[in-house]
Protein backbone atom coordinates (compact mmCIF):
# COMPACT_ATOMS: atom_id res chain seq x y z
CA UNK A 1 0.00 0.00 0.00
CA UNK A 2 1.12 3.55 -0.95
CA UNK A 3 1.77 6.27 1.92
CA UNK A 4 1.46 9.39 2.26
CA UNK A 5 4.58 11.05 3.76
CA UNK A 6 4.59 14.46 5.31
CA UNK A 7 7.49 17.09 5.15
CA UNK A 8 7.59 19.46 7.82
CA UNK A 9 9.25 22.81 7.66
CA UNK A 10 9.32 26.08 9.07
CA UNK A 11 6.02 28.09 8.04
CA UNK A 12 6.59 31.16 6.13
CA UNK A 13 4.38 32.94 3.45
CA UNK A 14 6.38 31.55 0.73
CA UNK A 15 5.52 28.00 2.15
CA UNK A 16 1.51 29.01 2.13
CA UNK A 17 2.32 30.42 -1.20
CA UNK A 18 3.73 27.34 -2.36
CA UNK A 19 3.39 24.57 -0.14
CA UNK A 20 5.53 21.39 -0.42
CA UNK A 21 4.76 18.38 -3.03
CA UNK A 22 3.15 15.61 -1.38
CA UNK A 23 4.76 12.60 -1.86
CA UNK A 24 3.19 9.23 -3.19
CA UNK A 25 4.19 5.84 -3.55
CA UNK A 26 2.11 3.95 -5.96
CA UNK A 27 2.85 0.74 -7.01
CA UNK A 28 7.02 0.87 -6.26
CA UNK A 29 6.97 4.11 -8.27
CA UNK A 30 7.39 7.97 -6.76
CA UNK A 31 4.71 10.49 -7.66
CA UNK A 32 4.09 13.78 -6.47
CA UNK A 33 1.22 16.11 -5.80
CA UNK A 34 0.95 19.77 -6.04
CA UNK A 35 -1.25 22.79 -6.54
CA UNK A 36 -2.37 22.22 -10.06
CA UNK A 37 -2.41 25.32 -12.71
CA UNK A 38 -5.72 26.40 -13.64
CA UNK A 39 -6.33 24.65 -16.48
CA UNK A 40 -5.09 21.29 -15.33
CA UNK A 41 -7.40 22.04 -12.13
CA UNK A 42 -10.30 22.79 -14.39
CA UNK A 43 -10.01 19.70 -15.99
CA UNK A 44 -9.75 17.76 -12.92
CA UNK A 45 -12.61 19.33 -11.53
CA UNK A 46 -14.75 18.65 -14.52
CA UNK A 47 -13.90 15.33 -14.33
CA UNK A 48 -15.06 14.69 -10.87
CA UNK A 49 -18.36 16.67 -11.49
CA UNK A 50 -19.38 14.68 -14.66
CA UNK A 51 -18.36 11.62 -12.29
CA UNK A 52 -20.17 12.95 -9.64
CA UNK A 53 -23.20 14.10 -11.92
CA UNK A 54 -23.11 11.27 -14.54
CA UNK A 55 -22.44 12.78 -17.51
CA UNK A 56 -25.21 15.44 -16.75
CA UNK A 57 -28.19 13.04 -15.26
CA UNK A 58 -26.82 13.51 -11.80
CA UNK A 59 -29.05 16.42 -10.75
CA UNK A 60 -32.21 15.03 -12.19
CA UNK A 61 -31.79 12.30 -10.25
CA UNK A 62 -30.53 13.88 -6.79
CA UNK A 63 -33.73 15.87 -7.90
CA UNK A 64 -35.88 12.73 -7.70
CA UNK A 65 -34.25 11.69 -4.58
CA UNK A 66 -34.85 14.39 -2.62
CA UNK A 67 -38.60 14.77 -4.19
CA UNK A 68 -38.94 11.53 -3.33
CA UNK A 69 -37.53 11.51 0.36
CA UNK A 70 -40.21 14.81 1.40
CA UNK A 71 -42.70 12.17 -0.02
CA UNK A 72 -41.85 9.11 1.99
CA UNK A 73 -39.15 7.40 0.25
CA UNK A 74 -38.65 6.06 -3.28
CA UNK A 75 -42.08 4.24 -4.84
CA UNK A 76 -42.43 2.48 -7.66
CA UNK A 77 -41.77 3.84 -10.63
CA UNK A 78 -39.58 6.71 -9.02
CA UNK A 79 -37.31 3.17 -7.69
CA UNK A 80 -37.37 2.10 -10.88
CA UNK A 81 -36.19 5.48 -12.57
CA UNK A 82 -33.14 6.05 -9.99
CA UNK A 83 -31.75 2.82 -9.01
CA UNK A 84 -29.72 2.21 -12.53
CA UNK A 85 -28.48 5.40 -12.85
CA UNK A 86 -27.50 5.15 -8.78
CA UNK A 87 -25.64 2.13 -9.43
CA UNK A 88 -24.10 3.27 -12.82
CA UNK A 89 -22.76 6.23 -10.97
CA UNK A 90 -21.25 3.81 -8.00
CA UNK A 91 -19.55 1.69 -10.30
CA UNK A 92 -18.16 4.80 -12.13
CA UNK A 93 -16.47 6.43 -9.43
CA UNK A 94 -13.69 3.91 -8.50
CA UNK A 95 -12.89 3.15 -12.50
CA UNK A 96 -12.90 7.34 -13.14
CA UNK A 97 -10.72 6.72 -10.37
CA UNK A 98 -7.29 6.45 -11.98
CA UNK A 99 -7.91 8.93 -14.68
CA UNK A 100 -8.75 11.40 -12.34
CA UNK A 101 -5.35 10.89 -10.07
CA UNK A 102 -3.26 11.06 -13.40
CA UNK A 103 -4.14 13.89 -13.89
CA UNK A 104 -3.90 15.36 -10.56
CA UNK A 105 -0.31 13.98 -10.10
CA UNK A 106 2.94 15.00 -11.49
CA UNK A 107 3.44 12.86 -15.03
CA UNK A 108 0.32 10.76 -13.53
CA UNK A 109 0.36 7.55 -15.84
CA UNK A 110 -3.31 6.11 -15.95
CA UNK A 111 -2.13 2.87 -16.80
CA UNK A 112 0.15 1.81 -14.28
CA UNK A 113 -2.33 3.72 -11.66
CA UNK A 114 -5.06 1.22 -13.13
CA UNK A 115 -2.77 -1.53 -12.10
CA UNK A 116 -1.58 -0.33 -8.86
CA UNK A 117 -3.73 2.35 -6.88
CA UNK A 118 -5.88 0.93 -4.07
CA UNK A 119 -9.25 2.97 -3.40
CA UNK A 120 -8.49 4.62 -0.30
CA UNK A 121 -5.55 6.09 -1.14
CA UNK A 122 -6.99 7.30 -4.69
CA UNK A 123 -9.37 9.00 -2.36
CA UNK A 124 -7.09 10.54 0.04
CA UNK A 125 -5.15 11.72 -3.16
CA UNK A 126 -8.61 13.68 -4.10
CA UNK A 127 -8.91 14.68 -0.88
CA UNK A 128 -5.50 16.44 -0.75
CA UNK A 129 -6.37 17.84 -4.47
CA UNK A 130 -9.25 19.56 -2.71
CA UNK A 131 -7.24 20.90 0.33
CA UNK A 132 -3.66 21.91 -1.99
CA UNK A 133 -6.15 23.88 -4.55
CA UNK A 134 -8.50 25.06 -1.65
CA UNK A 135 -11.95 23.62 -4.08
CA UNK A 136 -14.45 25.43 -1.42
CA UNK A 137 -12.50 28.62 -0.93
CA UNK A 138 -12.42 28.67 -4.96
CA UNK A 139 -15.68 28.03 -5.66
CA UNK A 140 -16.97 30.19 -2.52
CA UNK A 141 -15.16 32.90 -4.22
CA UNK A 142 -16.40 32.14 -7.79
CA UNK A 143 -19.96 32.53 -6.29
CA UNK A 144 -19.38 35.36 -4.56
CA UNK A 145 -18.25 37.04 -8.18
CA UNK A 146 -21.20 35.76 -9.78
CA UNK A 147 -23.57 37.26 -6.91
CA UNK A 148 -21.73 40.86 -7.22
CA UNK A 149 -22.44 40.10 -10.87
CA UNK A 150 -25.24 40.31 -10.55
CA UNK A 151 -26.01 42.88 -8.16
CA UNK A 152 -23.58 45.44 -10.88
CA UNK A 153 -26.07 44.25 -13.85
CA UNK A 154 -29.30 45.13 -11.44
CA UNK A 155 -27.63 48.15 -10.57
CA UNK A 156 -26.87 49.35 -14.20
CA UNK A 157 -30.40 48.20 -15.19
CA UNK A 158 -32.02 50.24 -12.99
CA UNK A 159 -29.82 53.32 -13.46
CA UNK A 160 -30.40 53.02 -17.18
CA UNK A 161 -33.91 53.06 -16.90
CA UNK A 162 -33.98 56.09 -14.69
CA UNK A 163 -31.89 58.00 -16.92
CA UNK A 164 -33.74 56.77 -19.83
CA UNK A 165 -36.96 57.84 -18.27
CA UNK A 166 -39.08 54.56 -18.01
CA UNK A 167 -38.77 50.82 -18.21
CA UNK A 168 -36.86 49.36 -20.95
CA UNK A 169 -40.03 47.83 -22.54
CA UNK A 170 -41.58 51.07 -22.50
CA UNK A 171 -38.67 52.61 -24.06
CA UNK A 172 -39.10 50.27 -26.98
CA UNK A 173 -42.53 50.98 -28.07
CA UNK A 174 -41.77 54.46 -28.54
Amino acid sequence: MGKKQNKTAPTSELSVLSPDAVPWVIGERLFYQQPLPLKRLSTVMTDITDVLLSGGRGGLILDQIVDAIGEGGLKGQQRQAVMPVLVRTIVAVPEALPRICAKILENGDEKHLDAHLGGRQALAIIKTFIEQNEVGALLQDFFGLLGSLTESLATATAELTEEVGGSPSENSKT
